[in-house]
């Protein structure tokens, strides 16, 4: 797999003697890039996000995410071919610290491939799933206002199952936890106004009052907080 911003390419020799390129998938290149806020408004629709790309749903409680002050958005294409995207929203707990809220809408992320393992014999392959290999790399270049990356319990706007990768990822422990989804409010209280002004009762009552995103969905339930690949290793 080649990711030309995240997947530098490298040479491994394998144990036959032969040079191998680790980061290639087949034919494909990947490109993961940052989004202007105001485009993010519209990846509800290729997402099939309910609330955010069904003409007769949608709601600003949804759509406005990305648009919040410090959000960062990205997309993953393969081939110059849309893939999903992945969205870090701020929170903030009640001493002051911001926290990001993670949010994965790439279905690729779950597909399983081979890397090289230096803990393994010399030119030793294992099988992970794309996202433990692409999330490290992915904290690493997130702006350094977010204390931490948090994940909630809730699979409620997880339309492609990746959570269920998350939960078995290394990255995730539940021992981690930094408290409950209600101790935390969104970090831009401007647009979360704008958003309970127009939210509407019966979307309120199964998602939320507020801006509707991973952290601050009504059954998220505690927060935990994304290992870093350093604290794996300890």
């Amino acid at each position: 797999m080649l990711d030309k911003d995240l997947f530098p390419a490298h040479q491994v020799q394998m144990a036959s003697g032969k040079n191998i390129e680790i980061g290639k998938m087949g034919e494909s290149t990947f490109r993961t890039f940052r989004l202007r806020p105001f485009h993010s408004i519209w990846l509800g629709i290729p997402g099939n996000d309910c609330l955010a790309g069904n003409a007769e749903r949608s709601t600003p409680q949804r759509w406005l995410v990305g648009t919040m002050d410090g959000a960062m958005t990205s997309v993953i294409e393969r081939d110059n071919q849309y893939q999903g995207f992945i969205r870090c929203t701020p929170v903030k707990n009640p001493q002051g610290g911001i926290f990001g809220s993670l949010e994965i809408w790439v279905p690729l992320m779950i597909r399983r491939i081979l890397v090289h393992d230096l803990n393994l014999k010399k030119g030793g392959l294992k099988v992970q799933p794309i996202f433990d290999v692409w999330f490290p790399h992915y904290l690493a270049g997130l702006p350094k206002i977010f204390k931490e990356l948090v994940i909630s319990e809730s699979k409620l706007i997880d339309n492609f199952g990746i959570k269920q990768v998350i939960y078995q990822s290394p990255y995730f422990s539940t021992s981690h936890r930094v408290g409950l989804s209600s101790d935390f409010l969104p970090a831009d209280e401007f647009v979360e106004s704008v958003a309970e002004h127009y939210a509407s009762e019966d979307i309120s009552n199964r998602y939320g009052e507020g801006l509707i995103f991973d952290a601050k969905i009504r059954d998220s339930g505690s927060l935990v907080v994304m290992l870093k690949f350093s604290e794996l290793a300890a």
